[in-house]
Order: structure tokens, then C-alpha cells, then sequence
């Protein structure tokens, strides 16, 4: 069985991965790949789980937050002499291991 991420950015398909191959929407791997689904719906069902597999890079995208809050945190760790955001990527890899 062929194993396909979907990587979604705010719901939207943006690349898939197909072992550690990459591939765009739009792009000739998308096609097949839909055309795969469909053939394999057509043949075994429509029963296939559709649930989306939320992968460890989307994780850690919707932690880190924004770059312009990454760069405020930097910002003042240089004033304060402080690891705020250090810390806070840290933190968010413990928290999403790969």
C-alpha cells in the first residue's frame, strides 16, 4: 500500500510526500496520484478513511507562531539579554518530536 502525506498550510494543500519524494498541487505526481484514489475507489469502495494525517512540520508550523512574532521575541531577548525565543523553539520541538 502507497503511503501519501498531504501537507496542508491553513487548510490548503500545499506539497505532498510520498517517501522522500516532494510534490506540488497541480503538478503531474497530483494527478496520478488523484487518479490512483480514484481507480482504487472504483475498485474497492468508496470506504476509503479520509481523515487528514496532520504531520509533524504542520505541528511545529502552527507553534512557532508567525516570523514577525519570532522576530519581536528575538528582538527583545537582544534588549533584555534574555533565551525567550530560544526557549520557545525548544520548547516546541520537545513538544513535536520527529
Amino acid at each position: 500500500m502507497r503511503t501519501v502525506n498531504k501537507i496542508l498550510i491553513d487548510g490548503v494543500v500545499v506539497s505532498y510526500a510520498d517517501g522522500n519524494t516532494q510534490f506540488g498541487p497541480g503538478s503531474e505526481q497530483e494527478a496520478k496520484l488523484l487518479q490512483e484514489i480514484t481507480d482504487g475507489e472504483a475498485e474497492f469502495g468508496s470506504d476509503i478513511d479520509r481523515t487528514p494525517v496532520v504531520t509533524v512540520d504542520e505541528l511545529r508550523i502552527a507553534s512557532y507562531g508567525s516570523f514577525g512574532e519570532q522576530a519581536d521575541m528575538q528582538y527583545w531577548d537582544a534588549v533584555n539579554s534574555t533565551t525567550t525565543w530560544v526557549d520557545h523553539i525548544a520548547a516546541v520541538k520537545l513538544a513535536n518530536p520527529k
